[in-house]
């Protein structure tokens, strides 16, 4: 195999123009070392920058990976510099894997020596056997369609030539040409997991399975590619559904997104957090999605870094409420309610947008919506009033005296929510909730004559839960 075959797939793959400064990151192993003689001679005339990543952890060997790829450098008229970085102690600090932390390092650096350089590109070697790997660990650790789809050619400024040739050929390459390499030691090492993937998972598969799994691999990650991409056009059609609703405020219509593909919804609300900076979990955007099919407003889910989503009447709301950092609660002022309620009549509660209606009447022969007391035990003026914390009331029917709050609650009517949801008292008794229940001192029985009718609407709530 010669250079010209690299520079086919990079025609093919649109990953260079003719003379591009490039930033070619090389280990010294021989997929990294086989990179950059290819590309130095793809005929593209390229300015490779070969750069040395050390990442501390293999004390003995760097220095004779950094000489082999100074000396690679100088051979194939690239030039060379090299990067410490302090793995282990990112590790350490951010929680993170050996090598996650190595990797996100590694990454930095390689862009900070492209902007040093004015490098238009960063070329890695990942290779055909690398894309087997990484579709195994992500099947075991968990991910979603678009992460089996695997690496792309071309991400961004980051570009994989050699993703489509098998590490073998590139052994075969180098040992054709006497090019020597470097043996990471810390490759046979099981203690990381990508090792035991190729190590050891990779040979099962091969010997006791399917001998053709690395090919089946690669062919399904091809046909998913393919879905993925039709599915993010889709997704791209649908994404004016998203609401700009101000400063770190973004909302999704309920009604058009029940009307669309549940695994388009999933991207959308996957999106909309992104576009918020969030990056939502499997079980939290499975949780949003269980909302959309009517359970109700108030409803909410606490996404990390302080934002929120609240379902309300109409829609998905996405916000930070309390700014970018993390808190508990819901983040929403408390709402205070003391109206005075002199009598019969109807009463707009300005502070969440409610109407209280109260007219006497004589026993309905049916029942709407509305909840019934028996007027003659009752004596104006009344008082509308938030629910103070412990207290208590007796549900008409239930027998005995139950906290206010707890009450709600059991009827599904979230903390958030409350404030929808105040007292009507008579001095110190609670004569009923609005919309939810008649005090046991206040029901109707055989012997009444008028009822108060007590008709209780806001924007928030939609059908009254409550006791009809």
């Amino acid at each position: 195999m010669t250079g010209k075959i690299i520079s086919q797939i990079i025609i093919r793959n649109k990953l260079f123009k003719a003379k591009d400064k490039v930033v070619v990151g090389v280990s010294g192993g021989p997929d990294s070392t086989a990179l950059l003689v290819l590309l130095t001679e793809s005929g593209l005339d390229l300015d490779c920058i070969a750069a040395y990543i050390d990442h501390g952890l293999r004390p003995g060997e760097t220095e004779a990976e950094q000489q082999m790829v100074a000396g690679l450098a100088l051979k194939t008229g690239a030039r060379f510099c090299c990067r410490a970085v302090p793995a282990r102690d990112y590790a350490t600090a951010h929680g993170l894997s050996l090598e996650e932390a190595a990797r996100i390092l590694r990454y930095q650096a390689l862009e900070a020596i492209r902007l040093e350089y004015d490098a238009a590109l960063i070329a890695v070697a990942h290779t055909a056997d690398d894309q087997v790997e990484e579709f195994l660990l992500r099947v075991v650790r968990g991910c979603g369609k678009k992460g089996l789809t695997g690496m792309r050619s071309r991400h961004g400024r980051i570009i994989r030539p050699l993703l489509e040739l098998r590490k073998q050929t590139l052994l075969d390459f180098l040992g054709a040409r006497g090019i020597p390499f470097c043996v990471d030691s810390s490759n046979l090492d099981r203690r990381f997991l990508r090792n035991r993937v190729r190590l050891d998972l990779l040979p099962t598969l091969e010997q006791q399975l399917n001998p053709s799994v690395r090919r089946t691999i690669l062919q399904t990650m091809e046909i998913l590619q393919g879905e993925e991409d039709l599915l993010t056009r889709l997704t791209e059609e649908a994404l004016p559904l998203i609401e700009n609703k101000g400063l770190d405020h973004l909302a999704i219509p309920i009604a058009p997104l029940r009307a669309i593909h549940p695994a388009i919804r999933r991207r959308i609300i996957e999106r909309c957090c992104w576009t918020l900076d969030a990056r939502p979990t499997f079980r939290q955007i499975d949780h949003i999605l269980s909302l959309i099919d009517g359970e109700g407003p108030g409803r909410e889910v606490h996404l990390g870094g302080g934002l929120r989503m609240r379902t309300t009447t109409d829609s998905l709301d996405f916000r930070y409420p309390m700014g970018r950092k993390a808190f508990r609660g819901s983040g929403m002022a408390a709402v205070k309610i003391d109206t005075l309620i002199p009598g019969p009549g109807v009463y707009p509660i300005a502070e969440i947008g409610a109407v209280l209606e109260l007219s006497l009447e004589e026993i309905p022969s049916g029942r709407d919506d509305r909840l019934y007391a028996d007027a003659d035990r009752i004596s104006f003026p009344l008082r509308l009033h938030s629910v103070v914390a412990g207290q208590r009331f007796r549900p008409s029917g239930r027998g005995g005296s139950r906290k206010v709050n707890r009450f709600l609650n059991d009827r599904g009517i979230s903390s958030e929510m409350r404030h929808y949801y105040p007292v009507l008292m008579m001095q110190e008794q609670v004569v009923a909730l609005p919309g939810v229940a008649v005090d046991e001192s206040f029901r109707l029985d055989p012997d009444s004559r008028i009822v108060l009718a007590i008709a209780w609407r806001h924007p928030q709530a939609g059908d009254d839960p409550g006791d009809r």
